[in-house]
Order: C-alpha cells, then sequence, then structure tokens
C-alpha cells in the first residue's frame, strides 16, 4: 500500500481531519450566476461585523494543527476582501499548514499579492471559466476578465504555484479546450469539476445552469480528465462513501463548524466550545459518521457503485438527506461506464 493510501485510510478510520476548508468571508465582488452561496447571489444578508478575527483564526489553525490537519483552503465569497488576509496567510504558515487561498483574484493587486507571498503561502487556486465573454456572463461583472488576467500574470511572476479551476456550465463547455490550453501554455495544473451544487438555502434555481449531456460525454472522453486506477486496488475495513466529518473539516465565516464547505450541518460553533471538543464530542458528527458508513440502500447492488461520483453534501442538499440517491450522479456513473 502506497504511503499516503495508507495516511488516508488511517485517517478516515482515527477521524482525523487531515483537509481542512475555512470561509473567511461571504462577501464576493461576483455574482455568479451557478455559486452554492445565497450572500454572493444578493438573497442574504451577509453580517460582516460577526467573521472570525485574525486572532481567533490563528487559534483555529492551531487546533486543526493538533488534531492533525495537514492542508488548508482559506477561501469565500472571495478572500482577497478580508483587509487582514496577510496577517492570516501569516498564521496558517506558522502553524505549519499547506495553505492555498481560493479566489477569483479579481481584487488582488501586485502589493498584496508580494505581502502574501512573504508569509510563505505559496498556493493559489483560481476561478476561471472561459475567456471574456463566458466568464463575464458569469460572474456578472463587467470588465473583469482583463483585470483577473493581469492579476494572474502578476502573480506567476510572483512565484506563485498556481491552479485553475472551472465548474463544468451549461455556458462554458465550449471554452474547456480553451482553458485546457491556456494551462498548458502558462505551466498552471487545470481542474474541472462536472457536478454544480445546490445552494446552501436549499434552493435549487442556479442547476439551471449546470452543464448538459453532450458537454459531459465530452468532458468524460478526454484523455488527460480520466482518474488513473488506484495501484493499491480495492480497499477493505473501513472505507465510508464519504471523508466529511472524518478526514475532512470546514468552518465558516463566523465560527459554525462543519463535516464539509457541501454539508451544510453544524456541529458547533468555535466561538463558544473548542474546536477539539466539537470534533471529537459531537453527537451530530458521530451521527453522521454512522449515515455515511455505507452507500444507499438503493446503491448498494448497482453495477455503477464504483463510478458513482455521488457528493452527500449535494445529495443532503437535493433530497434532504445525506443518503439520498440524486438523477445527476446516476447519470455521470453511466457516462463514465460508456467512456471506460
Amino acid at each position: 500500500m502506497r504511503p499516503q493510501t495508507e495516511l488516508n485510510f488511517l485517517s478516515l478510520k482515527k477521524n482525523i481531519p487531515l483537509s481542512a476548508t475555512v470561509e473567511l468571508t461571504r462577501r464576493c465582488p461576483y455574482s455568479c450566476l451557478h455559486c452554492y452561496l445565497p450572500e454572493t447571489r444578493g438573497l442574504k444578508k451577509i453580517p460582516t461585523k460577526t467573521e472570525l478575527t485574525a486572532a481567533e483564526l490563528g487559534r483555529i489553525f492551531g487546533e486543526l494543527r493538533k488534531l492533525g490537519a495537514m492542508s488548508l483552503a482559506l477561501t469565500g465569497g472571495e478572500p482577497f476582501l478580508r483587509e487582514d488576509l496577510p496577517e492570516i496567510c501569516a498564521l496558517a504558515v506558522k502553524h505549519n499548514l499547506d495553505a492555498a487561498i481560493y479566489t477569483s483574484l479579481y481584487p488582488a493587486n501586485p502589493a498584496l499579492l508580494e505581502k502574501i507571498r512573504e508569509t510563505g503561502l505559496k498556493k493559489l487556486e483560481i476561478s476561471l471559466y472561459g475567456r471574456k465573454k463566458v466568464y463575464e456572463r458569469v460572474t456578472g461583472k463587467k470588465n473583469s476578465f482583463k483585470t483577473v488576467m493581469e492579476n494572474l500574470k502578476t502573480a506567476g511572476r510572483q512565484g506563485f504555484k498556481i491552479k485553475i479551476k472551472t465548474p463544468l456550465l451549461s455556458l462554458n463547455g465550449g471554452e474547456i479546450r480553451w482553458l485546457r490550453s491556456f494551462c498548458e501554455r502558462n505551466s498552471y495544473s487545470l481542474g474541472i469539476d462536472p457536478q454544480l451544487a445546490p445552494g446552501n438555502d436549499g434552493s435549487l434555481k442556479n442547476l439551471s445552469f449546470a452543464a448538459k449531456r453532450k458537454d459531459l460525454e465530452s468532458l468524460f472522453k478526454k484523455t488527460w480528465f480520466k482518474p488513473e486506477k488506484n495501484p493499491d486496488g480495492a480497499q477493505s475495513g473501513d472505507n465510508p462513501v464519504c471523508g466529511a466529518g472524518r478526514n475532512v473539516i470546514s468552518i465558516d465565516p463566523y465560527g459554525n463548524v462543519y463535516p464539509c464547505l457541501q454539508l451544510p450541518l453544524a456541529a458547533g460553533n468555535v466561538k463558544k466550545e473548542t474546536l477539539s471538543r466539537i470534533w471529537k464530542e459531537s453527537v451530530k458528527l458521530e451521527k453522521l459518521r454512522r449515515l455515511l458508513s455505507r452507500p444507499p440502500g438503493e446503491c448498494l447492488k448497482c453495477a455503477l457503485l464504483s463510478l458513482c461520483p455521488r457528493c452527500p453534501g449535494i445529495s443532503y442538499l437535493r433530497g434532504g438527506d445525506p443518503r439520498h440517491a440524486y438523477e445527476d450522479a446516476c447519470l455521470m456513473a453511466k457516462i463514465s461506464r460508456k467512456m471506460i
């Protein structure tokens, strides 16, 4: 067994939150059509005064490290709207967390990027949906594409390790080839998510922008998109459906602790009790861990189970139950079978 596979299974068995996501703010200069946050689409008020302070975040980073966390995603909203972002980055690095900022990069500037680089944080994961026309249609922000391209060039010159990310949408299926070429030219990595998450408020309206079947089939045909087979083969033992609440943890800007960014079932709040106590003693988390120990009953005998990309968070948002089997996951499993 490879060391990384062994570590993954150990963390699942021992409930070690290797991967942490911390939302720094729900504020955002964009109002993206597909966004799962109702705040960024103007559907919910943003209580900025209650965002976790840098000092509180530093304490949380320390607790995360003691619990065994290794990687940290600093996300939003838009993290670059936090005036204290360099201080926050420095605290993450101080606690030896492998941190990355998830950003549009739109509000960044050379001086701010340089301050962040000086903290020792080296990773940026940037949302990009295609070229100017498509990008600004998705973000709702005119003339934003040029600014992001300029900031990308600056970040590259400053030595940041850059990953471009995009969800596959009905609007950007024709942009995937350009995105792939753009990343290759600039030595960026590329991540494409074929699934679209519903709104955290339960709204399914943003799913009208989900990718069409033809675009999914086109993406799944790409040799570079197909995941590599696990060289360790199938594993036995404690192998839950998902790592949510086991080796994955998420914290929102107001201190609420979730099993995952996409699974909005709050287990506690770090402003009221320690993160360690929430993680180890939460009845809600323990119930969820048991719930996700096996696939839904109707899926157990499915011949496509090993190919199914079902996300318990999306299941919860779409059906009110983390074990809900939704049609889009079944469709992607069927497409995957055809492409093997």
